[in-house]
């Protein structure tokens, strides 16, 4: 039984070899392919749709690898329609522009020969044009919170969530209801986007309350012509109102609370560690809304409170060299 067995099995192994052998060989791999392949053979029009297709998806997943997105065939142009330098990379620095504070902006320029570097206004092959966008109101309930919903049949209000929308519509007093839409409201709201300055750097006014900003980044050629490849535009978030007063503080010492004639006394010192802006990442302070942090937004605050005080020596920690030399310095001088 053994024997026959054993024989049994190297007959199946030896088998087995024969048809890999005959698999793999050039001969029987070319014929194998041919009578499989031949009943299904595309049409010639089928056959010109496929490559098509093909083609298209190169063509499409080159163009999101690119720098500049997708780009038309008819844009693809040659090494003259090239402009000298594209830019790279720009970002603003903070989301929420604020009202008399100039918008922070990094723009990366790459020439032809594959060099980067920073332009702070001084490149003349790029030009800069900043426009401003339709309204967009804050929550009735979160006025630090852009709309994502409106109400256009009772409060006429707008609201930042789905349970805004349903507390208003509840709950919200009459008082505090928009009036219906009139046409003028209706252009408003449908206004398009225009352009409110053409340089690099930009301060938002009271205009801008509650509209986003664009800015254009536009290459130029060596004639000055704007080019129609190589540019980038990037928005911002819906400005907001330079901060109210500062807060009135409870002021308490060791002995008791501070009366009128403490503060009477001959001079008076005000230490505070102000959280340096290199420090203020939303990884450290998570529960903190992103424009709340920075430094844009928190200047105003800083300022305002340091005057409240009145304080006659003034000593401050974390104080940046750019913040002191940009804002300290000259507001408290």
């Amino acid at each position: 039984v053994f024997s026959v067995r054993t024989a049994s099995r190297s007959r199946g192994r030896e088998r087995a070899q024969a048809r890999r052998a005959r698999r793999f060989s050039g001969q029987g791999l070319g014929s194998a392919r041919t009578r499989e392949c031949a009943p299904r053979a595309p049409t010639s029009a089928a056959a010109s749709c496929a490559h098509g297709a093909c083609s298209r998806a190169m063509a499409g997943l080159a163009a999101l690898n690119s720098p500049n997105g997708c780009e038309d065939e008819d844009d693809e142009g040659t090494d003259e329609d090239e402009p000298p330098v594209q830019i790279h990379r720009a970002e603003f620095r903070n989301y929420r522009p604020v009202v008399v504070s100039e918008v922070p902006v990094y723009v990366c320029i790459k020439e032809k020969s594959g060099r980067l570097f920073e332009d702070r206004g001084e490149c003349r092959f790029v030009r800069y044009r900043w426009m401003r966008g339709p309204v967009i109101k804050p929550c009735i309930f979160h006025p630090h919170k852009t709309s994502q919903l409106r109400d256009v049949t009772k409060t006429f209000q707008y609201y930042c969530s789905k349970e805004c929308f349903l507390r208003g519509w509840h709950s919200l007093p009459e008082d505090r209801w928009n009036p219906p839409e009139t046409a003028d409201n209706i252009h408003e709201n449908g206004a398009e986007w225009i352009e409110v300055a053409r340089t690099r750097t930009y301060c938002p006014t009271q205009l801008d309350i509650d509209r986003p900003l664009r800015l254009d980044i536009i290459p130029l050629m060596e004639d000055g012509v704007d080019a129609r490849r190589g540019g980038m535009s990037i928005t911002t978030g819906t400005v907001i109102p330079t901060p109210k007063e500062a807060r009135t503080r409870r002021m308490i010492s060791p002995g008791g609370q501070f009366n009128a004639e403490w503060l009477n006394k001959q001079f008076k010192v005000m230490n505070w560690n102000i959280l340096a802006d290199l420090y203020t990442n939303e990884a450290q302070y998570p529960y903190c809304e992103k424009w709340a942090l920075s430094w844009s937004w928190r200047k105003h605050l800083i300022l305002k409170e340091l005057k409240s005080m009145t304080a006659d020596i003034i000593t401050l920690q974390e104080v940046q060299k750019d913040a002191f030399e940009e804002w300290f310095r000259p507001e408290l001088a």
